[in-house]
């Protein structure tokens, strides 16, 4: 298994040896790429959750 490397609010986690399996199976072109945008989705949220969250706090203290 392979686990985003975020918290587990924005956890997401693949198995790769069940998109091996569909890629043996099927041979379509992109199948390992789509397996991992779940993890690179987690990843997007946690940066832009990061993000506004900064940017709250600054607003705060020039607030």
């Amino acid at each position: 298994m392979i686990r985003s490397n975020t918290p587990s609010a924005f956890g997401a986690s693949v198995i790769p040896v069940h998109e091996i399996g569909k890629l043996a199976a099927e041979r379509e072109p992109g199948t390992l790429a789509a397996a991992i945008e779940p993890l690179h989705s987690a990843a997007r949220s946690y940066a832009d959750a990061q993000r506004r969250l900064a940017e709250a706090l600054e607003a705060e203290m020039d607030g």
